[in-house]
């Protein structure tokens, strides 16, 4: 439940033109929390949002931004599929996919 309420509020989020940075953040500690990983949920609450890098975002090209947003909401969705289903190895390969690509993109590369 919260982990689906995080995917609505994120997708709410860039409906409103916003970045979704707090919302995306949101988010993964609710996939923390569904693993029962303690440390995991503790550590990203201690970093905080910040640890979701928006400058890609910020200067992306406007006409750009929509499929970003559809492909940021895409992976999120297909974790939190794989998280319902109880399939473990599934969100985590999901979850690994995700966050090399979003590095790939805050850093630059292709």
């Amino acid at each position: 439940q919260c982990i689906e309420a995080a995917l609505q509020k994120h997708h709410a989020a860039h409906l409103a033109d916003e970045l979704g940075q707090k919302e995306d953040f949101s988010f993964h500690v609710a996939v923390a929390n569904a693993t029962r990983n303690s440390y995991m949920a503790d550590l990203l609450r201690f970093l905080g949002p910040f640890i979701i890098p928006a400058n890609g975002m910020r200067q992306m090209d406007r006409q750009e931004l929509p499929a970003y947003r559809d492909s940021l909401r895409a992976e999120h969705s297909a974790i939190a599929d794989a998280i319902k289903q109880g399939d473990a190895p599934a969100a985590g390969k999901e979850m690994r996919k995700h966050l090399r690509r979003g590095l790939q993109f805050n850093s630059g590369a292709s």
